[in-house]
């Protein structure tokens, strides 16, 4: 059996292998460009899902903020710090109640003058009924 030698100067390429190679290179490189867009994309959702946890973060420290403002507003409006804070401005206490009756314009009730802590002389003192 005899063997042809292979002259490497003079290579012979078949029409066929020149298609086959360039479909290779092409499905390859379709290959390539579809891994980098996943990779693209992949890296993409990564950094939105650091922004998502970052924004949850936030959300719960101002969550808790906006609770502890909520609390202290609620400790702030108790009767008992309104009447501090409104004798700490000079403001005194009301020994007693008036109501104007809308239907003639008289007051009624209990009226005491609270600078002389005297009964109000322009109060009536019992409702009557029309």
């Amino acid at each position: 059996m005899s063997v042809a030698p292979i002259s490497l100067s003079n290579p012979q390429v078949i029409p066929k292998q020149i298609a086959a190679v360039g479909f290779g290179l092409i499905v390859s490189g379709i290959v390539l460009l579809g891994m980098l867009g996943g990779l693209f994309v992949n890296t993409l959702l990564s950094q939105g899902q650091y922004e998502i946890q970052e924004l949850q973060n936030k959300s719960i420290v101002l969550a808790d903020e906006h609770e502890m403002l909520a609390q202290n507003v609620s400790r702030m409006e108790s009767p008992e710090i309104l009447k501090m804070r409104a004798i700490e401005i000079g403001m005194i206490p009301n020994p007693g109640s008036a109501f104007i009756d809308l239907r003639d314009g008289r007051l009624i009730g209990a009226g005491v003058d609270p600078v002389l802590n005297q009964p109000d002389p322009n109060v009536v003192t019992q409702m009557s009924t029309p």
